[in-house]
């Protein structure tokens, strides 16, 4: 009985640990542009790279993936075609040769913009790699700003 009153007594004792989470990301629809915003840990180390019509977030530090369950509740596929959610990862597939900016305001967010040709992005805008690039160059944009 003492065994079993230790036991509970150190089940209690230790500290709450909460389950791993994914993180919420959010979406809207603009003029021009569309933006998708992803939570990231307060001070995490985040980057964004874009390989043809696909762009990358990707998250140090983190394994539990992002929920995008809500993502196309509030925006067309016309920008954004796909979404997709991997451990470390976000997965953007665009639907057309958009330019692309990311930025972070703060520390918690990490903002994509999608913008339609022609449309001026803030910066920084982020260059696609094009010695991977599968589909043909769009003429008269230049996507890195």
């Amino acid at each position: 009985m003492r065994c079993l009153a230790l036991i509970c007594l150190m089940l209690f004792a230790l500290p709450g640990v909460a389950p791993a989470a994914s993180f919420p990301v959010v979406s809207g629809e603009h003029p021009g542009f569309t933006r998708i915003v992803a939570q990231v840990p307060s001070g995490g180390v985040w980057e964004v790279s874009q390989e043809g019509r696909t762009v990358t977030l990707q998250l140090q530090g983190h394994d539990d993936g992002f929920d995008t369950s809500a993502v196309f509740d509030r925006i067309s596929r016309d920008r954004i075609a796909g979404i997709a959610s991997q451990p470390a990862a976000l997965i953007l597939t665009l639907g057309c040769d958009f330019g692309v900016s990311a930025f972070g305001p703060g520390s918690d967010y990490a903002v994509n913009d999608v913008a339609t040709p022609g449309f001026a992005i803030p910066p920084p805008t982020i260059a696609p790699d094009v010695r991977q690039r599968e589909q043909p160059p769009t003429h008269g944009r230049d996507h890195a700003q």
